[in-house]
């Protein structure tokens, strides 16, 4: 059982481990993705075991990108529109932090992936509800697969939908955001939207690094 502080050495050494993994998993998503970029799969159970990681699966258009730093980019997009960025933020039914997360979800999420529940003083850590939040958003991607079969629509609206109004909620939806107050209707579009404007910024970023490290692009 992986200790219940996420700062201890032997959870340390387990994420490391995950790290790993999950990098190889990334370049193999990375390599099919390529060389089918308009084919749209869920990892199979071997490849993404329920609520371990979270990966997003990324349209043709952006195709190129490392799917880890298109996660990052997304659980900043749900931080900008939860929070602000403002990790000392309470919510008005006393959500928390960056990723204003609730104390039942904090206690679940910490106790099923830390083996204890962590403190929820502890969630106006920033380091610590982001990993919390990811890992939230790691289970609902896996409760989405699970009913796969149900999807009206793709798997970042589903995403930020449950993020949203709670996976139970989207369930009793049809996982169909027609079905869903406009309010999440509405959080689920802006979170698309920031998200491709992030990925937009990103690769303009990534293409000018490349093209100043390009031979011949530097003054002599």
């Amino acid at each position: 059982m992986p200790h219940p502080d996420p700062d201890h050495p032997e959870t340390g050494r387990f994420w490391t481990c995950g790290s790993i993994a999950l990098g190889v998993l990334i370049g193999l998503w990375l390599v099919e993705s390529v060389l089918n970029p308009f084919r749209s799969r869920p990892p199979s159970s071997k490849d993404s075991p329920p609520g371990t990681s979270l990966h997003l699966s990324l349209e043709s258009g952006h195709a190129s990108m490392d799917f880890e730093r298109a996660t990052d980019l997304l659980i900043d997009a749900v931080i900008q529109i939860e929070s602000g960025g403002n990790p000392r933020k309470v919510g008005g039914v006393g959500e928390r932090g960056l990723m204003q997360i609730r104390e039942s979800t904090w206690r679940e999420v910490t106790q099923r992936h830390f083996g204890n529940n962590i403190p929820f003083n502890r969630a106006f850590d920033p380091e610590l509800n982001r990993r919390v939040g990811r890992l939230y958003l790691g289970d609902l991607q896996a409760f989405l697969y699970q009913h796969r079969d149900h999807w009206r629509a793709d798997l970042r609206s589903l995403l930020l939908a449950a993020y949203n109004a709670g996976p139970e909620r989207l369930r009793t939806a049809g996982f169909d955001l027609r079905n869903l107050p406009t309010s999440t209707q509405s959080y689920a579009a802006r979170g698309a939207a920031l998200h491709d404007w992030y990925l937009e910024q990103d690769a303009q970023v990534l293409h000018e690094v490349l093209k100043s490290a390009a031979p011949g692009t530097q003054n002599e």
